[in-house]
């Protein structure tokens, strides 16, 4: 979905060969690039959401703490 978007996003702002695709009034042009960032930027989150998750998860499994280092970190 991250990739359509970016696609359809840069064909609109750089008149690109699929423009005539999702541009159908030239003097909106602006405005349709605008609202088709939305989704992209939505997307772009999820993508940096689910991996910065992922990561943390994977690093909470790698990382054994003992009850010391616990009670040296709380003070």
């Amino acid at each position: 979905m991250l990739v359509l978007y970016f696609v359809i996003v840069d064909t609109i702002e750089h008149h690109r060969l699929f423009a005539f695709l999702f541009v159908y009034d030239t003097a909106r042009t602006d405005l349709l690039e605008e609202l088709f960032e939305l989704p992209f930027m939505f997307s772009l989150f999820a993508v940096v959401f689910l991996l910065q998750r992922n990561d943390k998860q994977a690093v909470a499994k790698t990382l054994p703490v003992s009850r010391s280092v616990l009670h040296d970190v709380q003070n």
